[in-house]
């Protein structure tokens, strides 16, 4: 009769194992995207489409300087193991509001953020013209900017929302868990005749993480031989693509208030 249980109990470990291994080959192969070797892409910015549906400008393009957008929050990437000395967010997002004003169509976008290489560069064209030809060409004179845009990424906050639900039963169980963080970015654009602060604005963009698990954990065989299995699958949306939407989402708000107080006008 014991002997007849035990059989019985190992089907029925056997069977429950089964179909945790087929269930994860479902959810694996359905469900579940997995890495793949890829080769390079271009990284386009995530309010694409609502930055080139923004209706035209009335007039010429404004020329706009860029200096640096700075990491203001002064946080680390955290870490359990080892204490990490990386950035959570870029250290350059100066690049991405470059190509959000170009990707708008409303701006000519002037390099500030490294006009002491522009300046030394151009030097060095100038002394090389003098010194090699007889009727040297002077250079092209910089462009000045009409408006300065200025900004950074204010705050990280972590762990604003988090949570979880799970069950088990004999062993066998499941569950969810998900983290929200936050990032806070900053833009204004100021008048270069008078420092005037023409319009600023800040936006807002969580970051959300979530994992799915299954655990099944049996002793078989008279309680002598331990059987378990477990999948899993994480999901962590990326702190560089919820930095660029913000920023989006920031000059996108610029644009609208400079028309709600006339510095510009829509084309009709």
């Amino acid at each position: 009769m014991q002997m007849l249980q035990t059989k019985t109990m190992k089907l029925l470990i056997q069977a429950l194992v089964l179909s945790l291994l087929t269930s994860c080959s479902l959810v694996t192969s359905r469900t579940i995207n997995k890495p793949e070797f890829t080769k390079p892409a271009i990284s386009k910015t995530p309010l694409k489409t609502e930055l080139n549906n923004l209706p035209k400008i009335d007039g010429e393009l404004v020329y706009i300087g860029v200096n640096n957008f700075k990491d203001l929050t002064g946080k680390r990437k955290s870490s359990d193991t080892v204490a990490s000395f990386s950035s959570v967010v870029t250290q350059g997002g100066e690049a991405w509001l470059m190509e959000s004003l170009m990707e708008s169509g409303w701006f000519k976008v002037l390099e500030r953020a490294e006009s002491e290489s522009v300046l030394r560069e151009r030097a060095l064209v100038t002394q090389s013209r003098n010194s090699f030809d007889e009727k040297p060409i002077p250079l092209d004179p910089l462009r000045y900017a009409g408006v300065l845009a200025f900004g950074g990424i204010l705050d990280y906050e972590t762990n604003t929302i988090s949570g979880g639900v799970g069950a088990s039963y004999l062993g066998i169980g499941a569950s969810e868990e998900y983290r929200q963080d936050t990032v806070t970015v900053s833009l204004r654009f100021v008048s270069t005749s008078t420092g005037e602060v023409l319009v600023t604005t800040t936006a807002t963009k969580t970051v959300i993480s979530t994992s799915t698990n299954a655990t099944m954990f049996r002793f078989v065989d008279l309680d002598t031989i331990p059987a378990e299995a477990e999948m899993g699958i994480a999901r962590n949306e990326l702190v560089s693509k919820a930095v660029r939407s913000a920023i989006d989402k920031a000059l996108i708000d610029l644009i609208y208030k400079g028309k709600e107080k006339g510095y510009w006008k829509f084309k009709k």
